[in-house]
């Protein structure tokens, strides 16, 4: 009966989930469980993977209230929590923080059981970014401070329940990785089948096929290789997504609850070492983890 809140950070690498984000978030929720790890639904792009979690089906079984293929995500969400069609209008809201016009304007979550945010802050600009990866985490600190942290500490009450993952990540398109594509009749004639990590139509043999059914078919790059098109017009995006690598697959999950008061707690364990006697030199592995809400300086 509790409030759910689904949190996806639109494009979040597990590297950024490690360095910048899960950090911040232990200093105002608390873990409900365990930190989990799950692979993206490929094709690791947008239109697929955040799809496939909000409806937690494949593309084929993406039904409407008349079993007729939809990709609307409000629809989909409500299906996959049993709400009827009616219910889900007054029980379930679907915001995309993507524009800054929407970014600041107030929401009215107040009769919503179920609320998802959908953040952009790593997606839509990353395929325009020529930065390094450290720039590039400098980018989503500066909107996840700005943006994502001061809604979810403004919106999130302590009884609620808070979900938070990400539905694909992102990697780079090293130039001797390149798979030149010669020949656009491979891919219907059209260039812009070529995505760089994916064709969406036609075969390569340094690629694999994925296919859901009729409508649903692609060849993906395999690991740190991509698509390169013929005689390119303009720069070469740096990052890219869609593919087959870890760095776009594993996405983190975790389930919150909001803090209440601010705590310290400092973890400190020293592996044993083997069997030795006096004289000897041995090696002390100690971990220390901060379990608490605030930073620590040791």
């Amino acid at each position: 009966k509790e409030r759910v809140w689904i949190i996806i950070l639109d494009g979040m690498r597990l590297d950024t989930w490690d360095t910048v984000i899960w950090s911040r978030l232990r200093e105002h929720f608390e873990l409900d469980g365990s930190e989990q790890f799950y692979l993206s639904t490929l094709p690791s792009f947008t239109d697929i993977a955040r799809l496939s979690f909000i409806a937690g089906k494949l593309p084929p079984h993406w039904k409407d209230y008349h079993h007729n293929y939809t990709s609307d995500h409000n629809i989909l969400m409500s299906r996959q929590l049993g709400l009827g069609k009616d219910e889900s209008k007054k029980k379930l809201k679907i915001v995309a923080r993507v524009e800054e016009k929407t970014e600041q304007s107030e929401l009215d979550f107040d009769a919503a059981q179920y609320c998802c945010l959908i953040f952009n802050i790593s997606d839509d600009w990353i395929h325009n970014e020529h930065g390094s990866l450290v720039q590039v985490n400098g980018i989503v600190r500066d909107k996840f401070e700005k943006m994502v942290l001061p809604e979810l500490i403004d919106k999130l009450e302590s009884g609620d329940i808070v979900v938070v993952t990400s539905d694909h990540g992102f990697m780079e398109l090293k130039k001797d990785r390149s798979i030149q594509i010669k020949d656009l009749k491979m891919v219907g004639g059209i260039a812009d089948n070529i995505r760089y990590r994916y064709l969406t139509s036609g075969a390569h043999d340094q690629g694999l096929p994925i296919t859901y059914d009729k409508s649903h078919q692609w060849c993906l790059a395999v690991g740190s290789s991509w698509f390169e098109r013929p005689k390119p017009t303009g720069k070469t995006p740096r990052y890219s997504h869609g593919g087959i690598s870890l760095a776009e697959m594993v996405v983190p999950a975790v389930r919150l609850r909001r803090r209440m008061a601010k705590e310290t707690g400092l973890l400190l364990e020293i592996v044993p070492p083997a069997p030795c006697a006096a004289g000897d030199s041995i090696k002390l592995l100690a971990k220390l983890e901060n379990l608490g809400a605030m930073k620590i300086s040791v």
